[in-house]
C-alpha cells in the first residue's frame, strides 16, 4: 500500500467496530491525512501544531479532538522535544456504522456532537482531562465494557457542548492518492520556509508545479489563499513567541516571517483582535 494510501485507509483491524491506540514518540512529522471514520485524539504530552480541515493552530497537554470521517488533520512537533520529553497520544476510531442513529434511537443524542465534527471539535478542561482518564482505563478493559466506555465518553462529550469548533468551513471532498501527496509537499515547504520571504512561485518552482495548482490545492483543502497560509503560519509562531520568550514585539515580528514591524501589527489584531503586547499581558 502506498504512503499516502496508508494515511487514508481505516485504522480499524477487521470484525471490529472500534479501535484504540496508545503511544509516545520523540517528534510527529507533519503529514495531513483523513480516515474513513470518526476519531477522537488525545494529547498526554508535548506541544506543536494542529491542522483540522481549515483551521491552523496549536496542541498541548489534554487538549481533546474530535474529527469526523473524511476531514482532513495533521499533528506534528517542529523539532525533537527537549530534555528527554516526549509526545503521547491516544486515539479512539470508531466506525460510523457505530454511531449510526437509524440502528438505535437513543444515538440521535450524539448527532449535534458529530454534526459538529465535520468541522473539527476541540475539548480542553477538566473534561478533557476525565476523556483521557477514561480512554487509559478501555486499554485493560473487556471488550464488551470497553464498548461500554465507547458511548460513555461520546454522551459525556455530547452532554457537555462545550467543545471549540475548529474549522470554519466543512471539507466534504475526499483526498485521493496524488492529490494528496501534492498538498502534502506544498504544505511541507511552507511549515520549513514560512520565516523566509517566500514567493508562491518559488513555491511552485520547488514543488515542480504551476502556481494555478499550487493555488487550487490551498483553496481547496483550506478555503484560503497562498498569502492567507503563509500569514497564519507567521501569526501562530508570533502567538508562540509571545506567550514563551521575553523577546521584544520587534524582534518576534522579523523571527515570525513578517517583514515589517507594521505588517505584524496589523495582520495580529486582525487575527486576534488586540495588539501583540496586549495578547502577551492575556497569557502571561
Amino acid at each position: 500500500m502506498a504512503h499516502n494510501e496508508a494515511l487514508n485507509a481505516l485504522p480499524i483491524p477487521g470484525g471490529q467496530s472500534f479501535h484504540l491506540t496508545h503511544g509516545y514518540s520523540a517528534r510527529w512529522a507533519y503529514q495531513v491525512h483523513a480516515h474513513p471514520c470518526y476519531e477522537l485524539i488525545w494529547i498526554g504530552g508535548g506541544h506543536g501544531i494542529s491542522v483540522v480541515g481549515d483551521h491552523q493552530g496549536t496542541f498541548a497537554p489534554e487538549d481533546l479532538f474530535v474529527v469526523a470521517p473524511q476531514v482532513p488533520h495533521a499533528f506534528a512537533s517542529e523539532g525533537f522535544l527537549p530534555d528527554g520529553q516526549v509526545l503521547e497520544l491516544r486515539a479512539l476510531w470508531l466506525m460510523p456504522s457505530l454511531v449510526d442513529s437509524q440502528f438505535a434511537t437513543e444515538l440521535t443524542a450524539l448527532s449535534p456532537l458529530l454534526s459538529r465534527a465535520r468541522r473539527g471539535v476541540r475539548f480542553r478542561g477538566p473534561l478533557s482531562a476525565e476523556i483521557g482518564g477514561l480512554l487509559l482505563g478501555m486499554k485493560t478493559a473487556a471488550r464488551l465494557d470497553a464498548l461500554g466506555m465507547v458511548f460513555s465518553i461520546l454522551e459525556r462529550l455530547a452532554q457537555a457542548d462545550l467543545g471549540e469548533v475548529l474549522a470554519e468551513h466543512e471539507t466534504s471532498a475526499r483526498f485521493r492518492g496524488e492529490e494528496m501527496a501534492r498538498l502534502d509537499q506544498v504544505q511541507s515547504i511552507l511549515r520549513k520556509r514560512y520565516r523566509e520571504a517566500i514567493s508562491l512561485g518559488q513555491v511552485a518552482s520547488e514543488c515542480q508545479m504551476s502556481i494555478s495548482t499550487v493555488n487550487h490545492l490551498l483553496r481547496k483543502y483550506s478555503r484560503k489563499t497562498f498569502l492567507q497560509v503563509l500569514n497564519d503560519l507567521r501569526t501562530e509562531e508570533a502567538r508562540r513567541l509571545l506567550r514563551n520568550s521575553a523577546d521584544d514585539i520587534t524582534s518576534i515580528a522579523y523571527n515570525a516571517g513578517f517583514g515589517s514591524l507594521a505588517t505584524f501589527n496589523r495582520r495580529f489584531r486582525g487575527a486576534e483582535l488586540m495588539t501583540p503586547q496586549e495578547y502577551r499581558l492575556k497569557h502571561q
